[in-house]
């Protein structure tokens, strides 16, 4: 992570979402502000940066959204505001002019090393979901009150299900019908085109052979059979995200909503399912920006703390050896002075490689400081970890940093601390006496707390 003064060209990859997504520091200043909610709001970059949000948005002075964004500001948990009870929070708009319906999701990110921390705010726009939602919620109903005459005039019986029908094939969502066995009844070309089988492969097969994913055809199994003499069921009646099977056997995640119908003697399942493999992926690459140091790839200060804590508790319980690794890139700053920022950032990236070629896969390691890192091993005892330092320190020393045509020099000097009696600061603090040690004995050694 880093300081303010770079912070959009650390986000710039905000610009190219498909949402709404700006940074906020705890006076409510814009520091970010992509091209979606410029678009959104009409609104340019230039001259929200730097601009109180609450100016453009004044619901934000309101005590009951002050309190939530406080919390985020001191590092606590996201904030959620749905469309349902917040509506158009930040003043956004869609192209006929109506408000535009917003899912907001307010993380918190740390500001660099220090211990403030900034807001970041995702718009997700939520008005096609609500105006879908509705439209099939109503067309639910239809549904149903056509269900219900269904025994007093079989001409209108046609007719509800010609209108049902063309309403499930033109829906962009899939929608099921099955049987109190599972079934297949009625499969729409939005499920052709999701799942890869056609209407007359999929019609009287068994769902559970279609698209559920192995581990999980057993408990559907179950729920079905709960289903077909009660018509309920754990997942009837609610949405819920689940992973599906396509027909060339890859997997992908779906948000889901199960209704159920009793036609006659039987009970009918109908499903919506819409594909969130985007949504995911925008989910998980915001949690990779709130996790990970950009230049190395390696954790980020906050998260490499969390993760070593974490284990260090670990290892208490179990009894456990375990060991940690202070690490500092011996004269930093003359990379930054001789060569330039761009030899230097490489030179960074360059430990970042190193250290994830030299380390087990369940070691963690982290960049801590501007050209300190942390390195923890798990089930690991001094003498293992001072041979792992050396082994590191050494392939510094024999891979230097290739920018291209030349070749620099790199070393690190590293501090070793072990033990699990300790709180993870104290053992931290042990290493980092060791790291000066080594920088006082010379650099480019390793050197361990003194007896």
């Amino acid at each position: 992570m880093v300081g303010r003064e770079s912070l959009e060209g650390q986000y710039k990859i905000l610009d190219f979402m498909p949402m709404g997504a700006m940074v906020l520091d705890r006076r409510y200043r814009v520091l970010c502000w992509n091209r979606c909610l410029e678009c959104w709001t009409d609104v340019k970059k230039k001259e929200m940066l730097g601009r109180d949000l609450r100016e453009l948005a004044p619901k934000l002075r309101e005590p009951k959204y002050g309190s939530r964004f406080q919390v985020v500001f001191e590092g606590g948990p996201p904030a959620i505001f749905s469309p349902q009870m917040h509506q158009n929070l930040i003043p956004c708009w869609l192209p006929n002019g109506e408000p535009r319906l917003q899912h907001i999701i307010v993380t918190a990110l740390r500001a660099g090393d220090s211990e403030e921390f900034y807001a970041l705010l995702t718009l997700q726009d939520a008005s096609e979901a609500q105006r879908r939602l509705q439209d099939y919620n109503r067309m639910r109903m239809e549904a149903l009150r056509e269900v219900e005459v269904r025994w007093q005039a079989e001409t209108a019986l046609r007719a509800s299900e010609s209108k049902l029908a063309a309403v499930a094939n033109a829906s962009l969502d899939a929608i099921v019908m099955v049987d109190s066995l599972a079934q297949v009844a009625f499969w729409n070309p939005a499920a052709e085109r999701m799942f890869g089988y056609t209407a007359e492969e999929a019609l009287a097969r068994s769902l559970l052979d279609l698209i559920v994913p192995e581990p999980m055809v057993e408990r559907m199994r179950t729920g079905f059979s709960k289903f077909a003499w009660s018509g309920q069921g754990s997942l009837v009646g609610r949405s819920f995200e689940a992973t599906a099977v396509r027909k060339d056997g890859t997997e992908f995640p779906l948000e889901i909503s199960i209704g159920a119908v009793e036609m006659g003697d039987q009970w009918w399942a109908v499903g919506t399912m819409r594909d969130i493999t985007d949504r995911k992926q925008n989910e998980a690459r915001l949690v990779e920006l709130a996790t990970t140091d950009s230049l190395t790839l390696l954790a980020n200060r906050s998260h490499f703390i969390e993760l070593s804590s974490h284990e260090l508790q670990r290892a208490k319980r179990y009894g456990l050896k375990l060991a940690f690794l202070l690490m500092d890139v011996d004269h930093f700053k003359n990379f930054n002075d001789d060569y330039g920022h761009d030899v230097g950032d490489e030179a960074l990236r360059h430990v970042g490689r190193e250290l994830r070629q030299a380390l087990r896969e369940v070691d963690i390691a982290g960049r801590i400081g501007g050209e300190e890192f942390a390195v923890l091993l798990p089930e690991t005892d001094e003498a293992g970890a001072l041979r792992v330092a050396e082994r590191v320190r050494r392939r510094f020393e024999d891979h230097p940093v290739q920018y291209g045509p030349q070749k620099l020099p790199l070393t690190v000097s590293i501090g070793v601390a072990s033990g699990v009696t300790e709180e993870f600061g104290t053992l931290m603090k042990r290493a980092d006496k060791a790291l000066y040690l080594a920088k006082k004995l010379g650099r480019n050694r390793v050197e361990h707390p003194l007896a």
